[in-house]
């Protein structure tokens, strides 16, 4: 993923070269795999590790890795929501989730009055620094904020899907996005104007006729923002990484948005991303907020809590570390840690999505502690004989012995077939059987060592020049 320098230094107050940042980043977080020069800015190719996209993949999450690490104070992102207290999104908009496991959730904005124009040169600099191409103040607003946040957001022409007056006393039924499978047979015209037929392995966005946008993917050209569109619906959702990875790979489409998505995402963060892109699609595009966000979230994501044991880290860190700096270490990872005794019970944003269990929050602390702290030494190892085992003695003594004698140790295939039963007289019955066996010859679990004892004779005596 691609990181703008001059953004991460605005957030951090890093001093260092590019290059610098680069090395450290390497070094104490994620691999940098390189740096280029773009305008005025500097690319950093930055390979987040697939269990750090929830938190890391938008430069918010990388300063604040960056700010954790390094001590340093990230700036706040300060804004409030201009909204129109006298109209509701709720009464022009509603959100149907047919599968909350495909979708657990759905976040929605509805704004109108915007003019579409070209961004400002900031807008377009920092989209062009991440690899990114700039198209319209309103498209890039969107693409920002998941820059911005990691959190990939959409936007609907609103009147191409079906809402046709903004005004709420004018407006005589509610529209409907639904969240669904698509049908056998329908098919959809992308953003880049490509037609995909889809089926139901394929999660979309519908209106109440049709499919707008493959879920999580791609936007539908029919319902796509364009130089008339004056009112639009935001869409910040949290979708299922098994559908998209699924959709994605069946349409041979991945995109920014697919990528981030198949690997995990917070569905706390839908809400706060909404909201920013709504005050920055204000600041760009004009336009009014109507208030509230329509939002299905049947089943609201908590953190758990994990109790950490300092004495058990230090023990598998190989280290001391002082009793402060744990609760140091928990601050400025941004995590709510309760004293319990000599312990603590931790509780983790839920963007960590990496942290499960006592040996995660363990591996963080090493992390911020700094590795190159820990001074190696040698193991411990005992040095006495262990206690000797007289079964394995005698059976590895009595195997020496016959083999120096000149006899032949034989180790024969424990299974057979009902053509080597029969030939014994022997028949299947009772015989355990494998579920998935290699052939038809090694079914049956052998009922009789001597079987194969005579039939590995039979076949010597054949192949003998004897």
């Amino acid at each position: 993923m691609k990181f703008s320098y001059l953004w991460l230094k605005e957030l951090t107050g890093i001093t260092e070269s590019p290059q610098k940042l680069a090395e450290f980043l390497t070094l104490r977080a994620f691999e940098v795999e390189g740096v280029e020069k773009i305008g005025n800015d500097w690319a950093l190719d930055v390979k987040i590790l697939p269990n750090r996209i929830a938190d890391a993949s938008g430069h918010r999450g990388l300063a604040n890795e960056i700010g954790a690490i390094r001590k340093l104070k990230v700036k706040s992102l300060k804004f409030k929501v201009d909204e129109d207290k006298k109209r509701k999104a709720a009464d022009l908009l509603k959100i149907k989730v047919e599968n909350s496991e495909d979708c657990p959730r759905y976040t929605a904005r509805v704004m109108d009055g915007i003019k579409i124009c070209p961004s400002p040169a900031w807008l377009r600099e920092r989209l062009e620094a991440c690899g990114l191409q700039p198209i319209n103040n309103v498209v890039d607003a969107a693409n920002y904020v998941m820059l911005e946040t990691g959190q990939p957001l959409h936007i609907f022409d609103a009147d191409r899907i079906g809402i046709k007056n903004m005004q709420v006393q004018r407006f005589k039924s509610l529209k409907t996005i639904i969240v669904r499978r698509a049908k056998k047979g329908e098919k959809i015209v992308t953003l880049d104007d490509k037609t995909y037929e889809i089926n139901p392995e394929i999660l979309v966005i519908a209106d109440e006729k049709e499919p707008i946008a493959i879920a999580g993917i791609k936007g539908g050209k029919e319902s796509g923002v364009s130089g008339t569109t004056t009112a639009i619906v935001l869409e910040s959702a949290n979708f299922s990484p098994i559908r998209i990875r699924k959709g994605s790979q069946l349409l041979g489409l991945k995109t920014d948005a697919s990528y981030r998505f198949e690997h995990g995402l917070d569905p706390n963060q839908t809400t706060a991303a909404v909201d920013r892109l709504a005050q920055l699609i204000r600041e760009v595009a004009g336009g009014t907020i109507l208030a509230g966000v329509v939002d299905a979230y049947p089943q609201k994501i908590k953190s758990a809590a994990i109790l950490f044991r300092p004495e058990y880290a230090e023990r598998l860190i190989g280290a001391k570390i002082p009793a402060s700096f744990y609760k140091d270490a928990f601050r400025r990872l941004g995590w709510i840690a309760k004293s319990k005794g000599r312990d603590f019970v931790v509780t983790p944003p839920t963007q960590r999505r990496d942290i499960q269990i006592e040996e995660d929050v363990i591996e963080e602390i090493a992390r911020l502690f700094d590795y190159t702290n820990v001074e190696p030494r040698m193991p411990h190892i005992p040095l006495s004989s262990p206690e000797r085992n007289e079964t394995i003695y005698w059976e590895e003594r009595s195997r020496d012995l016959l083999v120096g004698a000149g006899f032949t140790e034989n180790e024969l295939y424990q299974f057979t077939g009902e053509r080597e039963l029969a030939a014994f007289g022997l028949d299947a019955e009772g015989l355990t059987e494998l579920e998935n066996p290699t052939n038809p010859e090694t079914k049956y679990l052998v009922p009789r060592v001597l079987i194969k004892y005579l039939a590995s004779a039979a076949e010597n005596l054949r192949n003998s020049d004897a």
